[in-house]
């Protein structure tokens, strides 16, 4: 399991899914670096965005900020 214990600030990081990549894989990239091995299935891909975007995100004004609303 990959570990990451810090990241510079104002670092980029993507959890991008790739449907075309071994029937769908879920890559970590920081500053474009990627980072661990890909993880196949959409269902872990589905499972992170809930963390953020869900119904019950982690953070309620994180969530609407990468949504781009305002408070």
């Amino acid at each position: 399991m990959l570990v990451i214990t810090n990241t510079p600030k104002g670092a980029v990081i993507h959890f991008d899914w790739l449907p075309e990549v071994g029937g769908g894989v879920t890559r970590l990239t920081i500053n474009d670096e990627k980072k661990g091995e890909d993880i196949p299935g959409e269902d872990f891909f589905r499972a992170v965005l809930k963390i953020w975007l869900g119904e019950q995100p982690v953070q309620g004004d994180l969530k609407e900020g990468l949504l781009g609303k305002t408070s």
